[in-house]
């Protein structure tokens, strides 16, 4: 048996610091749900995506950091809460692992330990008040509770044993899913299948919890089923689906997210005419609110490029035009090349500036009126009619625009245009004035206008996108992300090990105290500050 506590001295330094519990936190759907347990407080789930606990009292659902830092696994299989000993055991694909809840360190039990090949021959974990057992099909293995050593001796009775819902033993119970009544829609069907609207949901793990059952599905949905009242109750402070390609902060501090996928949340079952097309966090109330865009159907979340809000109106970058969404009315219309006029449908950037919005296209800029949604002409603009332009900065009235030929400066009052350099760069960040952060594939420089000067700071291959917050800059990789210290010269490497869900970023931003990572299992957060101050 190997013990994490032993190896504490390589733990650390495999992470940049010893965190604290809320130095991160990550918003994501669970996906396939793979096991649920309960305690007196909380609801603690092993699923697809990660480890997540629910708290009953306050509704709050959180992703849980510390196994994406302990754990090298990405597949939880099955989790499993003694309540006799208040200790906590998980399954994943490397070993079986244990703990007291109010420790920090596991026991890791290797499956050779237990004569047995790898993690599918345990079907389900549960305990006695003076056991822990693992049922492996045709036999029980017992466990010592505290020791996790095979105990050898011979136990009478296996009946008052407390067993994980888990989706590889689903418990037998005496209660008809299909007598329970949902006020949201959702239709038990049976105690293995809930339909909505057409789609069917498999349910993967039921857990008795005093007068209630939790309910797992295959889409990452969980349900409270109150046993006196016959109701069902979808747990809604969650996002709808996990892989975010794109989030957006707007003014009123509220999120806006596309996605990569069709529909995360319901797996195989896609009903395209019903399409989650992006999702909405108040952020404050811990609201989740889903949109979807039936009338263009050719248009999906993963067609996203980019969000701007204006007031009531959310306009929505896309490859096939611009979307203009009325989120009071929740109607949409469409600005494309056909209908409007549009340069190129295919929609870049987004920037705002005293009631225009300009739009950077894949064959120049367009310029649209915020108060009618009506297109500008601008012939000084036309002069970059072709080029790819793939980011708009304004600072003051200057406006920046970075294209596949190189860098403009154009003067909106005076309506004037300089060409400041001929290049190809894939980033670019505004630090005042004078100078920008300019990117290609393998490094990041800094311009400074007046001198015409370009400066290497650093090379890292494979750079995606930057975000620049005091003097330091966020490099993300794709399956990490580099802070460099612009002062001290100086990088930092930040991954899952930290804390970063999901194997691929998609976009990183920050302020002056938080950073937030895009990826294809959610979104984490971190409080780079309190490090890097």
């Amino acid at each position: 048996m190997n013990y994490i506590l032993i190896l504490l001295v390589s733990f650390v330094f495999s992470q940049n610091f010893i965190y604290n519990s809320d130095d991160w936190f990550t918003i994501s759907n669970p996906g396939y749900i793979t096991s649920i347990a309960t305690t007196k407080d909380e609801v603690i789930i092993s699923a697809k995506n990660g480890v997540y606990s629910y708290n009953k009292y306050t509704q709050e659902f959180l992703f849980i950091e510390d196994f994406v830092r302990k754990f090298n696994s990405n597949s939880y299989y099955m989790i499993h809460y003694d309540n006799y000993r208040d200790y906590l055991w998980i399954l994943t694909d490397e070993n079986l692992s244990f703990k007291p809840m109010s420790s920090n360190f596991w026991r890791e039990i290797d499956f050779y330990e237990l004569n047995l090949n790898n993690h599918y021959n345990i079907l389900n974990i549960g305990c006695s008040a003076e056991y822990l057992f693992l049922n492996v099909g045709s036999e029980f293995i017992v466990l010592n509770p505290y020791t996790g050593s095979i105990v050898t001796d011979e136990v009478d009775g296996y009946s008052d044993i407390d067993w994980t819902g888990s989706s590889r033993n689903i418990l037998s119970h005496n209660f008809d899913l299909s007598r329970f009544h949902s006020y949201e829609g959702y239709n038990f069907i049976s105690n293995s299948q809930i339909e909505y609207n057409g789609r069917f949901l498999d349910i993967t793990a039921i857990t008795l919890d005093d007068n209630y059952l939790w309910v797992g599905t295959n889409s990452g949905e969980i349900f409270l089923c109150d046993l006196s009242l016959r109701n069902a109750e979808k747990i809604k402070s969650m996002p709808l689906f996990s892989d975010l390609k794109i989030s957006y902060l707007d003014e009123r501090m509220e999120w806006w997210f596309a996605t990569n996928d069709l529909i995360t949340m319901y797996d195989d079952f896609i009903l395209r005419k019903d399409q989650i097309f992006m999702l909405r966090w108040i952020e404050d109330e811990n609201k989740w609110i889903s949109y979807n865009q039936k009338k263009y159907q050719h248009i999906r979340s993963s067609d996203i490029t980019c969000f701007y809000r204006s007031d009531k109106n959310l306009y929505v970058g896309t490859y096939h035009g611009l979307l203009i969404f009325n989120i009071n009315r929740k109607k949409w219309i469409l600005l494309s090349s056909v209908s409007d006029n549009l340069k190129s449908d295919h929609i870049l950037d987004l920037e705002f500036y005293n009631n225009q919005l300009f739009i950077a296209t894949k064959s120049g800029i367009d310029v649209i009126s915020i108060s009618d949604n009506i297109m500008i002409k601008n012939d000084i603009l036309s002069q970059l009619d072709g080029l790819i332009i793939q980011e708009i900065k304004i600072k003051d009235d200057n406006m920046f625009i970075l294209s596949d030929t190189g860098l403009f400066k154009y003067n909106i009052i005076l309506k004037e245009m300089y060409s400041l350099i001929n290049d190809n760069f894939k980033n670019m960040i505004l630090v005042d004035k004078n100078n920008f952060l300019l990117t290609k594939r393998n490094k990041v420089l800094n311009y400074n206008i007046n001198k015409n000067e370009k400066n290497t700071l650093v090379q890292i291959k494979n750079i995606k996108d930057i975000a620049k917050c005091e003097n330091y800059i966020w490099i993300n990789v794709n399956r990490k992300v580099i802070l460099y210290d612009m002062t001290k010269k100086v990088s930092f490497e930040y991954d899952s090990k930290d804390g970063i869900t999901g194997d691929m970023i998609n976009q990183v931003d920050c302020d002056e105290n938080w950073v937030w990572f895009t990826t294809d299992k959610g979104m984490s957060f971190f409080n780079w500050n309190k490090y890097h101050e």
